[in-house]
């Protein structure tokens, strides 16, 4: 059910086992996942370690050394979810994401590696990108502009549109028909694509082929999903430790529409 998109009614069948145990079994792996800190989630806080992180992102990059300090990228996933009983939200409606079905926000930064470094799974499918960033743990550590002493240059994390520009968070410039009014505008939108916003959908790529749960709604009850959405982010960094490359292809199978719905959860 987590790797291969199994639905729940498959697995009842082939261990013959009732819902509430398979449900229960499921749920126990989950937080097994959590504390263990197998592939734990964590944000470079300390000098040291946003050094690190934008050092790596550079080597990767296609960068001018003008853009050094860049230590990820940020974007939001619509991950689905069935719609929540009204016992379980004073507004079940508001999951309804424009995607067209039920969804949680969940943010994510990746870093040069494609392993995640920052999640939040905290707002509903309806929720602007920028306002479930801002409610997000690790923007509140992000408020603070910090330079690199070595480069004097600000670390920084890139966005897309959906988010406002910082000091330390860049976004592309906007507008349309850039290249005939504003050259340079255009050239930076296009290193900033290239460079360090491809990062995020590479993680969000691999997380969704790998695990076959996203696949479909989410069946567990609502406060459960954000601990599944961890867990699942969790194993794939773990994988990506291990440098397991063995992702499923696209196209066959159960996951014969994941690609396509990929392209529809990434908001």
């Amino acid at each position: 059910m987590t790797a291969g998109g199994c639905t729940l009614g498959g697995i009842l069948q082939g261990f013959n086992i009732g819902k509430t145990c398979a449900f229960q079994t499921i749920q126990h792996f989950f937080d097994a996942v959590i504390l263990s800190r197998i592939g734990a989630i964590h944000f470079p806080e300390t000098l040291r370690e946003l050094q690190v992180a934008a050092d790596a992102y550079f080597a990767r990059s296609s960068f001018h050394p003008y853009y050094y300090g860049c230590i990820g990228a940020l974007d939001g996933l619509a991950v689905r979810i069935k719609l929540p009983e009204s016992s379980e939200t004073e507004f079940p409606l508001s999951f309804h994401a424009r995607k067209g079905f039920c969804a949680l926000n969940c943010q994510a930064i990746s870093d040069a590696h494609d392993k995640c470094i920052s999640l939040s799974v905290k707002t509903a499918g309806s929720t602007h990108d920028s306002t479930a960033w801002s409610v997000a743990d690790d923007h509140k550590k992000w408020k603070h502009r910090i330079v690199d002493p070595r480069t004097h240059r600000v670390f920084w994390i890139s966005l897309d549109e959906a988010y406002a520009a910082t000091q330390n968070q860049v976004p592309p410039w906007p507008g349309t028909g850039l290249m005939s009014r504003a050259p340079f505008k255009d050239s930076f939108n296009y290193l900033l694509s290239g460079g360090s916003r491809s990062g995020i959908e590479r993680l969000f790529g691999q997380v969704y082929q790998r695990w076959g749960i996203l696949w479909r709604p989410i069946l567990f009850p609502l406060h459960r999903v954000p601990i599944v959405v961890t867990a699942l982010f969790q194993l794939h960094n773990y994988l990506k430790d291990l440098n397991d490359t063995n992702l499923p292809a696209i196209g066959t199978g159960l996951g014969a529409r994941q690609s396509g719905e990929l392209r529809r959860a990434v908001n």
